[in-house]
């Protein structure tokens, strides 16, 4: 064996591992290089997605590389397929199809060449393989096409699913608060660590790290930026086009339903008549416009209306919408602002041009700092910056007694770097929608953990009264629950416990999914079983707040007849979903049964070869 390996006949052996598919799929092959190419693409846009946070152990636990995989076995069926039945697809099918995708199209709606060109070098494809794409889209739609032609699903079944989705049913609640319920238990010390022990979850403080702040906010350099006069007058003359005020003109519109009468509208006006009496003869609909610009008014009169003087008035213009007549009552010409009236503002915007331009400055100095090794304390210390230290952070954003702790401005983005860098590090500068610009060190670490029992346990005796309390609650919900026949018997039964009972909006189970009130008072379990309920029966369920919460009893009054009527394109909407997925589920199948007929084998060391090099 030693002489082998001297020989080289080991490495021999590995390029045969190497060179060996992944794959094959009744004779056809799917390489390594293929496989790897797919894997390389799909991981790396999992990457973006996840902003780089996904570990290789995390991208297997996902399935990617299987999938990956089983989809590459998929298409080589159905190639095989199409093989199989000679479907051919024309070079003129292949041309219309491509010079009919918008992306390829100019502004007169014809195939841009270079559009095309433009459009396959950004993405990396060449013409022969785009065409080739193509050319088996359009096979494809052959195969499935027929597969799925006539595929329909009933009537009967769509309108009984849209039905269940929308209609919309009245509910009552009664909620009985944690905080009425009295213990009158004491507990010892063994329950409490009991109940500690067991509820070790509840108890978890979670990662919390301390952290460096540095915060490079333009608008505190904005105040010490200084401009000159002349400075301002250069930036008003650059943007004079910015401060024209375009001309405006006060109009009255008159709409008719036939040309006669908007005629005897117009004479009428011409004599001197008021417009609104005009429309209250000729029982016209009057519209005042009010102050317009040119750009405010229909394409249509735009231009004769901002030719004409003021008092002109129109000759009847046919229109979709009948026959109209306008009047100019007012004019106010076209101007522009002063330097003086816009000084100001253009102070300011230059004041922050300025401050940006020396912040974006300010950070490759930083960047350059910072891989120097200079700490952020000597980098506020140099440029001024604010700095501050922020004791526990968690990924909430919160700090120990669970309040907010970071700034507003970037909150999501800081949260990002400070729990994806090392102990001891820093971040690189983190820019903010804002403007506003910061750097995180990473002071230390603190891993989540469960504390010592002696340590909460004031907070355990709370912990222990509260379930107690949602106890009591719970058998309270279940006796009305019990006695209850219908909301006559449950507002009763309510009162005499001194609990209040309110009627919900109609609801239907596509409200309760958007509906964020829901959410908040209901908890989804509990928005399940009302949805389940028949009309006088009642559930409960604890609320979804558990600490200064309690239970709910919710019962079902009516359900309210169905309309379809005015839901008819969201009917359409969800007809057309299911059909879709319809069409997929059976695509799924005939590609299960291609496979179950063909003879596949997956080279496993190959396999792990790749996934193992990713």
């Amino acid at each position: 064996m030693v002489s082998f390996g001297l020989w080289g006949v080991a490495d021999i052996v590995v390029n045969y591992i190497n060179m060996r598919p992944v794959a094959t799929v009744d004779g056809h092959t799917i390489t390594q290089e293929e496989f790897a190419a797919r894997l390389q693409t799909m991981v790396s846009k999992a990457q973006e997605v996840s902003k780089g946070q996904l570990t290789s152990d995390q991208i297997k636990e996902m399935g990617l590389p299987q999938r990956i995989l089983d989809s590459l076995i998929d298409q080589a069926l159905i190639s095989l397929e199409l093989k199989k039945r000679h479907l051919v697809v024309t070079d003129a099918a292949v041309r219309r199809r491509i010079q009919g995708i918008p992306a390829f199209l100019n502004e007169q709606g014809t195939f841009d060449k270079r559009a095309f060109d433009h459009l396959l070098h950004n993405n990396h494809i060449t013409e022969t393989q785009f065409i080739g794409d193509i050319r088996k889209e359009l096979q494809q739609h052959q195969l499935f096409g027929a597969l799925m032609s006539g595929m329909r699903l009933p009537k009967a079944y769509i309108d009984l699913l849209f039905q269940g989705f929308f209609e919309q049913r009245v509910f009552a609640v009664v909620t009985i608060p944690s905080g009425k319920m009295v213990v009158k238990d004491t507990p010892k010390e063994s329950d409490l660590e009991k109940f500690y022990q067991e509820n070790q979850m509840q108890f978890t403080v979670p990662e919390m790290r301390t952290i460096t702040l540095l915060e490079m906010d333009p608008k505190l350099l904005k105040d010490q930026v200084t401009i000159t006069q002349d400075q301002v007058q250069e930036e008003y003359e650059r943007r004079k086009a910015e401060f024209e005020v375009a001309e405006k003109r006060e109009v009255k519109q008159l709409n008719f339903k036939d040309e006669e009468t908007a005629k005897k509208a117009v004479e009428s006006l011409k004599k001197g008549r008021p417009v609104p009496a005009v429309a209250r003869d000729l029982a016209a609909e009057f519209k005042d416009l009010g102050l317009v610009t040119k750009q405010q008014l229909p394409d249509l009169v735009a231009d004769r209306l901002f030719e004409a003087g003021l008092g002109h008035i129109t000759e009847p213009i046919s229109t979709p919408f009948g026959w109209q007549v306008y009047v100019i009552s007012k004019i106010e010409p076209s101007f522009t602002k002063s330097f003086l009236e816009m000084r100001a503002q253009l102070e300011s915007d230059l004041k922050t041009q300025m401050a940006n331009d020396q912040i974006y400055e300010m950070k490759n100095k930083v960047e350059d700092a910072l891989a120097g090794g200079a700490t952020l304390a000597e980098i506020a210390k140099e440029h001024h910056f604010k700095i501050q230290s922020i004791d526990a952070v968690s990924k909430a954003g919160n700090n120990r007694e669970e309040k907010p702790v970071l700034p507003e401005a970037g909150r999501d983005e800081l949260l990002e770097q400070i729990f994806s860098l090392a102990e001891k590090t820093d971040s690189p500068v983190i820019e903010t929608k804002e403007g506003i610009s910061y750097v995180v060190h990473v002071d230390a670490i603190k891993p989540a953990h469960v504390p010592a029992f002696g340590e909460i346990k004031n907070k355990v005796s709370k912990a222990w009264i509260q379930a107690k309390r949602l106890d009591l609650c719970a058998l309270v919900a279940q006796q009305l629950v019990k006695d209850a026949r219908s909301i006559s018997d449950l507002s009763r039964l309510a009162l005499s416990r001194k609990l209040s009972i309110k009627m919900l909006d109609p609801l239907s189970r596509a409200d309760s999914e958007k509906d964020e009130k829901i959410h908040k008072q209901f908890t989804p379990r509990l928005v399940k079983q009302m949805f389940e309920l028949t009309t006088g029966k009642a559930v409960f369920g604890l609320m979804p707040d558990q600490d200064d919460g309690g239970v709910q009893v919710v019962m079902l009054q009516k359900v309210l007849p169905f309309n379809q009527k005015p839901l008819t394109e969201k009917r359409n909407q969800m007809e057309n979903k299911l059909s879709d997925l319809a069409s997929q589920d059976a695509l799924s199948l005939y590609v299960k049964s291609l496979r179950a007929q063909a003879k596949v084998s997956i080279n496993q060391a190959a396999y792990q070869t790749v996934t193992n090099r990713g």
